[in-house]
């Protein structure tokens, strides 16, 4: 008698990885957008920390990146935006600092953090409307910096 298995037997193993799969590429996805987030979260805490200390060297806010104390990844497009692979970064006279999650040009998902520390996360399309409470805001649909009728969350 031959040793070997049925292509039964690998067909329903096949099926099983399948499954599997099905089931764990979501949850691998989800983790993925959390993690850029709270990349993105922990990087706008410390453009403000930069922006903060600029401040109290010269008497006010920057909006170029270039006079802060700090190296940013990325490109720039003027002196206030830098575009990364997944965000852009935006400084305002104000002392705040947005971030937007871009995709194929559209506004996924947003932060704003400003001058007195108030942080606020917004969503821009149905699919990231769970990104902020993974996050830890929570919702009070505030009015941000963010310009439409949109979902904002806060912290």
């Amino acid at each position: 008698s031959k040793k070997g298995f049925t292509l039964i037997e690998l067909l329903v193993v096949v099926l099983i990885i399948g499954i599997l799969a099905a089931i764990a590429l979501p949850q691998y996805n989800k983790a993925v957008e959390k993690s850029r987030a709270s990349e993105a979260l922990q990087m706008i805490q410390t453009l403000r920390s930069a922006e903060e200390r600029y401040r109290l060297a010269t008497g006010n806010y920057t909006t170029n990146f270039d006079d802060l104390d700090i190296e940013m990844p990325g490109q720039k497009s003027g002196s206030n935006n830098i575009y990364t692979n997944y965000f852009r970064y935006l400084l305002y006279t104000n002392g705040g600092v947005l971030v937007y999650r871009r995709s194929g040009g559209d506004n996924l998902y947003g932060f704003a953090f400003n001058s007195v520390g108030n942080k606020i996360c917004c969503y821009f399309k149905e699919d990231y409307k769970n990104t902020c409470p993974q996050l830890g805001f929570t919702v009070d649909n505030q009015p941000g910096w963010f310009s439409g009728d949109i979902d904002c969350f806060s912290i």
